[in-house]
C-alpha cells in the first residue's frame, strides 16, 4: 500500500516546480490510482491461506 505513494510523491513534485498538470495527474495520479487497488487486492487475496509451500505439502500426504 505505500507503494503508491510513490507516484503521489512524483505527481505533487511535478506540480510543485511547475510542471505540466496534465502529465502530473494523468501520469502520475493514474498510476497511483491503478497501484492503491492492486495492493488491496493483493492483501485481500493473500490473508488467511496458507503459504504455497504449505499447500503443496499438504497436498503431498
Amino acid at each position: 500500500m505505500f507503494i503508491a505513494c510513490t507516484p503521489l510523491g512524483d505527481m505533487i513534485t511535478v506540480l510543485a516546480h511547475d510542471g505540466s498538470s496534465a502529465a502530473a495527474f494523468g501520469i502520475h495520479g493514474a498510476t497511483a490510482a491503478l497501484v492503491a487497488p492492486t495492493g488491496v487486492l493483493t492483501l485481500r487475496e493473500t490473508r488467511g491461506r496458507p503459504a504455497i509451500a504449505e499447500r503443496l505439502s499438504l497436498a503431498r500426504q
